[in-house]
C-alpha cells in the first residue's frame, strides 16, 4: 500500500486507508477520538499539475492572438475535463492495487517528457520574441493591454513578450565599462567607473578585467580632485605652504621630500631674514653705539683663546638698552642662553622702574647708554678671559657674576659699566647673583652721573633686595622676595639687641640680677643699630671688605661687612612693608621716605641727616624708638615673610 492511500491522526498517531473518503472529509479517530480531516491525495495532485502543464504547452503552440470567444471555449473545455477527472478520480476502487499504482512509474516519465517540451518550447519562443521586440518596441511600447504571467514570458493582448534575464556581474561590468568610455559628462563617466570598480572587487570576472589602479586612473582623467582615487593610488593633498605645491595632490614618498624640502628653505629664508635684520639693527642710532662697543670687546677676546662672542640687543627677548655678548661655543648654544638670560634682565629693568617712577630716577633712558652684560660659558672660560689682560678682576669663589662700574677708554660715552657673568652655578645661585648685580648696573644707569652712587647699605642692600626672586622666563619673574639666606645674620642682631635692651633696662630698674655695666657694654657691641651701619660710608666699608679678601679681617670688620648686606637689605624690606608694630603705624608707612632716600642716593646727595629728615627722625628718643619697631620686625613679621605667609605687595 503506497502512503498516499493513508493517512494519519494528527493526535495519536493511529493510521487509516483513505478508502474512498474524500480530500476534506473529517471523520472521528477510533483510538482517541479526535477529528481528522483527510488530507489531499498526493498522486491526483500530480496528475493535475501535469494535466495543467500540457494544456499550458498546447496553449504556446497556438497562434497568440485569439479572439474572445476562442478563450472561453478554451476555458469552458479545460474546466470541463477537470471536472471530469475529478468524478473518475472520486469514483475509482481502492481494494488492491488500484489502477493509478500501476500507471505511476508510466505518469512519472511521461511527465518529465513533457517538462523538456516545454523547456525547449520556452527557449524557442524566447530567442523569437527578443527579436520581435526588438523590431516593434516602439510600438508595443504604447500598447495597453490584459496581462497573464507564465515563467520568463509576458502574454499581452496580441503577443508574447520575454522579459529580459539576469545579467551576470561581469555583463554588468562590461556594460558599465562601455557606458563609461561612451559618457561625456564627468560625473556619469566616474559613476559608472566606480560601479565597474565595485564589481571587480566583489567578484572574480575572469580575464580582460581592468586593474583596480587603471579604473582610478580613468576616473582621475575626467575629475584630477576625486578624493577617493587620488588616496587609492597613493596620492596625498598637500596642506603645507610650499607655493609650489600647495593644495596639490602629491605621492606619499614625494610629500616627505616636499616638506623636508620646505622647513630647509624656511631656515634658510629665517636665516637670510636675520641676517638682514641684523644688518638693519646696526645702522639704527642705539645700533650704532652698540657697534663701537662690540668693536671694542671683539678687540679685547682676541688674545684669549677659544672665546669669540656673538651679539644680541633690539630683539622682543632682548630688549633695548642691553647688549648681551656671548661666549660663542657649540655648547650652551649661544642664541638659547641669550634668549634665556635676556627675558629676566628685562623684567628686572621694568619693575624695578615700575616700582620708583620718573620722578626718583634721574637718568632713565632706554637708548642713551648701551648695557653691556658679557656671557661666558663656564667657570674655564672667565678664568681664562681674568688670566690674559684682566689681572684685577675678582676670583670666582662662589660669585658667578660682577659688575665693573668703569668703562674703558674708547666707549666710555657709550656705556657706564660692564656686567660679567659665567654658567656653571646652581640654577637658583646663578640667577641670584646675576639679579644681585644687574641691580647695580641698573642703579648705576640711573644714577644722574656717570660715577656709581656710593652708599654701601643701600648699594648692596637694594642688589640684594631685588636680587631676591621667584618664577622663570615661563611663568614671569617676580622680584623682591624675602631672603631666606640673610635670615641668620638678620635674626642674630635682633637677638642680641633685645638681649642688650633687657640687661639694660634690668640695670636701669636696679634688679639684683642685673648684669653689670662692662657685660652691657659688651652686649652692646655684639650688633648695629639702624643708625650706625645706616652711616657707614664707602670707605669704611671697601677697607672691611679688603681685610676680608686678604684674610686680615677683624671681628669689626666681619660685622660691618655682614651687616650692611645682610641688615641693609632688611631695613628696605621693612621700608616697604613695616612697621613692625600695627601701633607704630599702618603697613608701608615708610615706603615714600624710601624713596626719597634713593633718590637722593642717585643724585649723590645722600647721608644720614637727610636719611632721618625723610623718615621723620628729629631725636635720639625717635631714633630709639625706630630702632626697636625694627629689630621687632627682624625677629616676628619677618620671618613670617620668609616662610611664605606673608607676601611683599607687587609695584603699581
Amino acid at each position: 500500500m503506497s502512503e498516499s492511500d493513508t493517512f494519519s491522526c494528527t493526535s495519536c498517531g493511529k493510521s487509516y486507508r483513505r478508502g474512498s473518503l474524500a480530500q476534506g472529509a473529517r471523520v472521528k479517530c477510533r483510538a482517541c477520538g479526535a477529528i481528522i480531516e483527510v488530507p489531499p491525495d498526493e498522486f491526483e495532485a500530480l496528475e493535475e499539475v501535469l494535466e495543467t502543464q500540457e494544456e499550458a504547452s498546447a496553449d504556446d503552440a497556438r497562434p497568440a492572438r485569439r479572439s474572445a470567444r476562442s478563450r472561453s471555449t478554451d476555458r469552458s473545455r479545460a474546466t470541463s475535463r477537470q471536472a471530469t477527472a475529478a468524478a473518475g478520480r472520486t469514483s475509482r476502487p481502492r481494494g488492491g492495487q488500484s489502477e493509478r499504482d500501476k500507471k505511476a512509474p508510466l505518469m512519472l516519465f511521461m511527465s518529465l517528457g513533457a517538462c523538456a517540451l516545454i523547456a525547449g518550447g520556452l527557449w524557442f519562443f524566447s530567442s523569437g520574441n527578443r527579436t520581435e521586440s526588438g523590431s516593434n518596441g516602439g510600438a508595443n511600447s504604447n500598447a495597453t493591454s490584459d496581462t497573464t504571467t507564465n515563467g520568463n514570458s509576458t502574454a499581452t493582448n496580441d503577443k508574447t513578450v520575454k522579459t529580459e534575464p539576469k545579467k551576470t556581474p561581469r555583463e554588468r561590468y562590461d556594460e558599465s565599462i562601455r557606458a563609461a568610455e561612451a559618457s561625456t559628462d564627468k560625473d556619469t563617466k566616474t559613476a559608472k567607473l566606480l560601479e565597474a570598480l565595485e564589481l571587480s572587487e566583489r567578484n572574480e570576472l575572469g580575464d580582460g578585467v581592468l586593474s583596480s589602479d587603471k579604473i582610478h586612473e580613468m576616473i582621475l582623467a575626467g575629475d584630477p580632485d576625486h578624493e577617493a582615487s587620488r588616496r587609492a593610488l597613493g596620492f596625498r593633498r598637500y596642506v603645507g605652504d610650499h607655493p609650489d605645491y600647495k593644495d596639490k595632490w602629491v605621492k606619499d614618498d614625494e610629500y616627505t621630500r616636499i616638506t623636508t624640502e620646505w622647513q630647509a628653505r624656511l631656515k634658510e629664508q629665517e636665516k637670510e631674514a636675520a641676517e638682514k635684520a641684523e644688518l638693519a639693527r646696526w645702522q639704527t642710532p642705539f645700533g650704532k653705539k652698540a657697534k663701537i662697543v662690540a668693536d671694542y670687546y671683539r678687540q679685547d677676546v682676541k688674545a684669549v683663546p677659544d672665546l669669540d662672542l656673538r651679539f644680541y640687543f633690539s630683539t622682543e627677548k632682548i630688549p633695548n638698552p642691553y647688549l648681551l655678548m656671548v661666549q660663542d661655543a657649540k655648547s650652551p648654544d649661544p642664541t638659547a642662553t641669550a634668549e634665556l638670560i635676556g627675558p629676566g634682565l628685562a623684567a628686572l629693568r621694568k619693575q624695578f622702574q615700575s616700582a620708583y617712577g620718573e620722578d626718583t630716577l634721574p637718568s632713565w633712558d632706554d637708548s642713551e647708554f648701551v648695557v653691556p652684560v658679557m656671557i661666558l660659558k663656564d667657570q674655564k672660560s672667565y678664568e681664562s678671559y681674568r688670566d690674559h689682560g684682566h689681572k684685577f678682576f675678582p676670583s670666582t669663589g662662589l660669585a658667578a657674576a660682577f659688575y665693573t662700574p668703569s668703562a674703558d677708554e674708547g666707549i666710555q660715552d657709550h656705556c657706564r659699566g660692564t656686567l660679567y657673568v659665567w654658567q656653571g652655578a646652581s640654577e637658583s645661585q646663578f640667577y641670584h647673583e646675576l639679579f644681585h648685580e644687574a641691580t647695580h648696573q641698573i642703579m648705576h644707569n640711573a644714577a644722574r652721573l656717570p660715577r656709581m652712587p656710593p652708599t654701601p647699605w643701600l648699594e648692596e642692600g637694594i642688589a640684594e633686595f631685588w636680587g631676591a626672586y621667584e618664577g622663570n622666563q615661563y611663568s614671569g619673574y617676580r622680584f623682591r622676595r624675602a631672603l631666606k639666606g640673610r635670615q641668620g645674620t638678620i635674626s642674630a642682631a635682633a637677638d642680641a639687641y633685645f638681649a642688650w635692651k633687657s640687661a639694660k633696662d634690668a640695670a636701669e630698674e636696679g634688679a639684683d640680677d642685673a648684669p653689670d655695666a662692662e657685660t652691657i657694654e659688651k652686649l652692646s657691641k655684639s650688633f648695629l643699630t639702624p643708625k650706625q651701619f645706616l652711616g657707614i660710608d664707602q670707605i669704611r666699608f671697601a677697607r672691611a671688605k679688603q681685610a676680608i679678601e686678604t684674610e686680615k679681617a677683624s671681628g669689626e670688620d666681619q660685622q660691618i661687612v655682614s651687616t650692611v648686606y645682610a641688615l641693609g637689605w632688611a631695613w628696605i624690606f621693612y621700608s616697604h612693608v613695616g612697621p613692625g608694630r600695627g601701633s607704630f603705624g599702618d603697613q608701608g608707612k615708610f615706603a615714600k621716605a624710601f624713596e626719597q632716600v634713593l633718590g637722593l642716593e642717585l643724585r649723590y646727595r645722600y647721608n644720614r641727616d637727610r636719611l632721618a629728615e625723610a623718615y621723620g627722625i628729629t631725636s635720639d628718643e625717635e631714633w630709639a624708638a625706630i630702632t626697636d619697631d625694627f629689630f621687632y620686625f627682624c625677629k616676628r613679621p619677618l620671618r613670617r615673610y620668609m616662610s611664605g605667609d606673608l607676601d611683599i605687595p607687587e609695584p603699581k
